[in-house]
């Protein structure tokens, strides 16, 4: 009886985890078609990185988003971010976040002991506690996506585990981007170019009457 009992204990464990394994299958499906309707559909820089958030937020249940890349020789800057006053601050590249960087996702279960965070602390509205580093690349340069959470400890081991999943997803969604990006920039530059030459004809058609009317009269 007891040996039935533990049987029939361990099918529901494994029908248990065969459950979260599906429904983490389908979330990461969800998430990757939901990024490449993003790359589709995203009209400008700031639509982009808007809607990309969007889909990250649905993986790890932040309060703050941004993201770095490398700036100088020990240091990344903010380039987008959730919250508009941490655009363009510099981050000082201390131990944590150099083996982020080099390595592989980082959760910090108190920020308030990190050096590099007492800077920039006072920007947020919000206090953030808990933080995650989830490195990548674009075109060999090395960025980092933080994630920040106010519980304290928030990021478990449990998100390092699903950042390292995502994380080829995570550098597809910014190679994407950049391809956007340029495009987006191409169609932008045609643009221009044709209001140019369309400002350029339209100045020379008084001219172009003159000479017409010239030609008639003699």
């Amino acid at each position: 009886m007891n040996k039935d009992y533990e049987n029939v204990l361990e099918d529901l464990a494994l029908v248990y985890r065969l459950k979260q394994q599906a429904e983490a299958h389908k979330k990461e499906s969800d998430a990757l078609l939901e990024g490449t309707r993003v790359l589709l559909t995203a009209e400008d820089e700031q639509d982009l990185y808007k809607k990309m958030f969007s889909v990250f937020k649905g993986l790890y249940n932040y309060q703050v988003c941004f993201v770095l890349e490398n700036e100088s020789a020990g240091k990344m800057r903010c380039i987008n971010s959730t919250h508009p006053p941490l655009l363009n601050t510099v981050w000082q590249i201390d131990d944590t976040l150099s083996r982020a960087v080099k390595s592989e996702p980082i959760a910090l279960f108190n920020i308030k002991q990190q050096a590099t965070w007492q800077r920039h602390l006072s920007l947020f509205d919000t206090p953030v506690t808990s933080v995650l580093y989830c490195p990548f690349k674009v075109h060999q340069q090395h960025a980092v996506i933080v994630f920040c959470h106010q519980a304290l400890g928030y990021y478990t081991q449990e998100f390092v585990d699903m950042a390292n999943r995502y994380r080829t997803f995570t550098e597809q969604m910014a190679m994407g981007m950049q391809a956007k990006l340029m495009a987006l920039e191409t169609v932008r530059l045609k643009e221009e170019k044709a209001i140019v030459e369309k400002s350029l004809i339209d100045s020379e058609c008084p001219v172009l009457k003159y000479v017409d009317i010239k030609r008639i009269s003699l």
